[in-house]
């Protein structure tokens, strides 16, 4: 079979039952761009997704506690496994405070901060970090309990600490109302002192208007610094402004320039944007097989786009031989991770039977799955039904 096929013939490769006219498959995500895709959830990190609207001030409570128990109990033992921490039992005395203080909101914040001004800004920051890293086994409770110690390690004056508590600011996160307003002045003070995210952060609050008045011009410098200051995402973000003409004139060849300077940093982002540029020939002759290259390295980098765009490749036979259990497999691995576009193309994929013994249950499976985030998937769920509505109506 030819190597590179058209839509239209793949188009007709999928009809083995029927005109499937909705059943197309994503060949590329839409410009290689990211998605925001739902992360698999583990055992223990369900539980915050078991309570509904009514549940009970007691079981809301009960539920805190059990959260805050095992966030003392992980925290212990990565303080013990942790060689370099200096006062690990200082940094309990005050995740104890700490822990008092969520279950008794009422109660006075004075022994917390008289706590936390015997110990290091950056030590509070590092304690801050490790209960915020507890998000994909605790899930909220880990966001709430480390804010306050982002605000306080801030008001001792460690940058980072500082840079956090704005980004819980900015979304509106860890109990805080969001305030962007209030979150750039923060990040304009840190960017005066050179901190590269701050500096990278506003640039992105420029860009969009968001928070302050938008200002490409701005943005443009901002990630300019950034970029300067080590900060090897700014690349991609500039590569972006040249591609699209904004706050400076278009050049596709400069854009290409900069994203490969990102890609040749192991910026995941930009290897997609290089791959997106080798794919439509924008700054550079269309070439397939270096688009397959740039996306292997997202997807080598752990990139979840960089794996479903692999697939795409392998479904379409672009810059590699078509491979349809190749497909299915990186569409599997994506869909894993809970990326939209690889759980519709699997579930045509199960539907139709390539790559895969046809399965209508695991084709169903996942449209249900990408469904609440994709249009197309719940019109091919509603389909599937109405088929096999129709089928047991003809037999009876």
């Amino acid at each position: 079979m030819a190597a590179h096929l058209g839509r239209t013939q793949i188009c007709r490769l999928c009809r083995n039952l029927r005109q499937h006219h909705l059943r197309k498959f994503i060949i590329f995500s839409k410009d290689e761009k990211t998605y925001n895709f739902t992360p698999s959830l583990s055992f223990i990190q369900k539980r915050s997704f078991q309570s509904g609207e009514n549940e009970s001030n007691q079981s809301k409570k009960s539920r805190l506690l059990e959260d805050l128990e095992d966030i003392r109990i992980l925290v212990e033992k990565r303080l013990s496994q942790d060689g370099q921490t200096k006062n690990p039992q200082q940094q309990l005395q005050l995740l104890d405070e700490l822990i008092k203080t969520r279950t008794k909101p009422n109660q006075s914040d004075m022994k917390l901060d008289t706590l936390a001004s015997q110990i290091k800004s950056d030590e509070i920051y590092s304690l801050a970090l490790k209960i915020w890293s507890l998000q994909s086994t605790i899930g909220e409770e880990a966001v709430n309990t480390s804010m306050p110690l982002f605000r306080i390690g801030a008001m001792l004056g460690d940058r980072n600490a500082k840079y956090t508590y704005g980004q819980l600011l900015f979304r509106g996160a860890g109990g805080l109302e969001a305030d962007p307003i209030e979150a750039s002045q923060m990040f304009q003070e840190l960017s005066k002192e050179g901190h590269p995210q701050a500096q990278f952060t506003l640039a992105g609050m420029y860009y969009s208007g968001y928070g302050v008045e938008q200002n490409f011009e701005t943005s443009y410098t901002l990630y300019q610094i950034s970029a300067e200051n080590g900060l090897k995402q700014s690349f991609n973000a500039l590569g972006k402004m040249y591609l699209n003409g904004e706050g400076v004139t278009k050049d596709e060849q400069k854009a290409l320039q900069y994203f490969m300077k990102g890609a040749e940093k192991d910026d995941a982002q930009a290897c997609m944007s290089v791959a997106h540029c080798y794919n439509h020939g924008k700054g550079v002759e269309q070439n397939f097989d270096h688009a397959f290259i740039y996306h292997k390295k997202a997807a080598d980098l752990g990139y979840t786009p960089g794996i479903f765009n692999i697939g795409t490749h392998y479904f379409a036979g672009k810059g590699v031989e078509m491979d349809m259990k190749k497909a299915v497999k990186c569409f599997h691995k994506a869909a894993e991770e809970g990326f939209v576009l690889a759980q519709v193309n699997l579930g045509n994929m199960y539907y139709q039977g390539l790559g895969v013994d046809r399965d209508v249950e695991k084709a169903r499976h996942y449209y249900k799955s990408a469904a609440p985030n994709n249009r197309n998937a719940r019109m091919l769920l509603e389909e599937l039904e109405m088929e096999e509505t129709k089928l047991k109506n003809e037999k009876e």
